[in-house]
């Protein structure tokens, strides 16, 4: 496990909002105070809560430079009362975001606190540098900020393109990370009138085999990309990479989509080697994206119908899986194996035959608008059919955004197979080991118990946490002897972190899984995943936020 302070969690956009209390009916935060002690770098924060005693509170404070400068808990004390204390990772100028929320609770109260530290004075420019003549004037300068490293790259504005650019010298890259640190953020300063920020590296940042990740932060959208994203690209005869965000040029969206997206948020991510445009794609490495976005009073009511569309070059529309709303950034946020067009909408999908299990009606509803599970026609869902081995390996692999080069598969998954790709990604990955003869028998019905042995290994190849389960798990349960050996303490882990209940004092594990059935259970763990963060460890697994 690398250390917090190599994997830490970038937020990647200015909160909204902060100091807004929304009033909760349980044990709600009245108030919230937090006073920062600058001869210590002691930050103190406190308040007063309106009900129950014990309950815990929860604190997230997010530094300048958008990240995670603490999260913990505490309880609640006879009065009301509650008090965090703490000293700063770093001292960084600049605001500092709290949020605190108390259990059973999912509202919010924040407040901001300022932290100020002398900084040299900033050099004299040359004078003797030459003007260009052009219309390109000098922008504020963006900052790069790497914990004990700070640095200024030059940046230059065309008032005529709206193209604002960037550029990062080798010995400034070389210098952030001589510290040790894998973290680098760029943050690009709005300018007004830009419709294009954009970013220039050594193409050697690319080259390394050290983990290493840039953050790239915009007014347009952030971007988080890991240093073998290129891996797939030729670059030792490259000088420079370059980095494009852009506000998308709407003209070529069919109109359809226009009406769907509205005024919401389209943005382009392209990528340029040595001045050439690159058709960017590589499915075992992510980028990941966020976006700034207001949701309106009626998204509000129900977020999780946020989305996100990528939009290619046919103008086709396709769901991205892990897009999501993010509240405590303000963000829209997802992951992605290549640089295209992508537009932030809302989608309440839903389907005529959902009555018979109203149960299972969001987890349904919500996958599929997010496009991780499909009906049998546009109006239809069957809840109630059994779903096969293959039909559950499409919805794990999207469910989890699991990515990998598929170089095998097994010998009856043919490349014409509509689930090729997700189960040999699932093969390649470990998650699917076939019947013992080279075979898959992808049209097969999935028993309920083989379901959850899948969804735990692959919890465990996302690094999601779960508790530790044993046979004695089980023990409330009347046909637990009907469990298979394989299957018991992945069965009984689920069970005893939340993700599986039984009927009853039922398994039920050698009957077969319905599509309602697999729909819930893929819904508990997407959100767990996307609210966990998670640091990858088994190959050809990223899973970032």
């Amino acid at each position: 496990m690398k250390s917090l302070r190599n994997w830490t969690i970038v937020i990647l956009a200015v909160m909204v909002c902060a100091g807004a209390m929304i009033v909760s009916a349980v044990a709600s935060p009245v108030d919230v105070r937090a006073a920062y002690h600058e001869q210590d770098g002691r930050v103190t924060i406190s308040g007063q809560l309106s009900s129950e005693a014990g309950k815990l509170v929860s604190l997230q404070v997010i530094n300048p430079l958008n990240q995670l400068d603490l999260l913990d808990q505490t309880a609640i004390g006879a009065d009301g009362s509650y008090q965090f204390s703490y000293v700063l990772k770093q001292k960084i100028n600049g605001t500092y975001f709290v949020n605190v929320n108390v259990e059973q609770s999912d509202q919010v109260l924040g407040t901001t606190f300022e932290v100020k530290v002398i900084s040299p004075p900033t050099p004299t420019p040359d004078p003797t540098t030459p003007d260009s003549g052009d219309s390109s004037t000098a922008a504020p300068q963006a900052s790069i900020v790497e914990p004990e490293v700070k640095s200024n790259p030059h940046v230059v504005v065309d008032s005529t393109s709206g193209i604002v650019s960037a550029k990062l010298e080798k010995e400034a890259v070389d210098k952030a990370f001589s510290t040790g640190d894998s973290q680098l953020v760029v943050e690009i300063q709005p300018v007004e009138g830009a419709k294009q920020y954009q970013l220039f590296t050594p193409a050697s940042m690319f080259l390394t085999t050290a983990e290493k990740r840039i953050t790239i932060v915009t007014e347009f959208g952030s971007i988080t990309i890991p240093n073998r994203l290129l891996g797939n690209v030729d670059l030792h005869s490259a000088t420079e990479v370059g980095f494009v965000i852009a506000n998308a040029d709407r003209s070529s969206i069919p109109d359809d989509m226009k009406d769907q997206i509205g005024h919401r948020p389209v943005l382009k991510l392209s990528l340029v080697v040595d001045g050439k445009a690159v058709d960017f794609n590589n499915s075992s490495t992510v980028v990941t994206v966020a976006i700034p976005y207001q949701p309106t009073e009626e998204e509000l009511k129900d977020p999780e119908h946020i989305v996100v569309w990528y939009i290619d070059h046919a103008g086709e529309v396709l769901a991205v899986p892990s897009g999501k709303y993010e509240a405590s950034t303000g963000t829209v946020t997802f992951r992605t194996t290549h640089f295209s067009t992508f537009a932030v909408g809302y989608q309440q999908k839903s389907f005529a035959d959902l009555s018979t299990v109203e149960w299972a009606r969001k987890p349904i509803e919500v996958m599929a608008s997010k496009g991780i599970i499909s009906g049998t026609s546009d109006t239809s869902f069957q809840p109630a059919a059994n779903i096969s081995r293959a039909d559950f390996m499409m919805l794990l692999t999207k469910t989890f955004d699991f990515n990998a080069d598929v170089t095998t598969n097994f010998r009856d998954v043919h490349p014409i197979d509509y689930y090729y790709e997700a189960v040999g990604i699932a093969k390649q990955l470990g998650l699917a080991e076939g019947q013992g003869d080279g075979a898959f028998n992808p049209n097969e019905q999935i028993s309920r118990q083989d379901m959850m042995v899948l969804l735990a290994r692959a919890m465990g190849a996302a690094s999601i946490q779960v508790a530790k389960g044993v046979a004695s798990d089980l023990e409330a349960f009347s046909d637990k002897s009907y469990v298979a050996s394989y299957a018991v303490n992945d069965i009984a882990a689920l069970i005893k972190s939340g993700f599986v209940e039984g009927s009853g004092n039922r398994l039920n594990p050698t009957g077969y899984a319905t599509r309602a059935e697999a729909a819930v259970m893929l819904y508990r763990i997407y959100n767990k995943q996307q609210n966990q963060t998670v640091v990858p460890d088994a190959p050809n697994i990223y899973f970032e936020r």
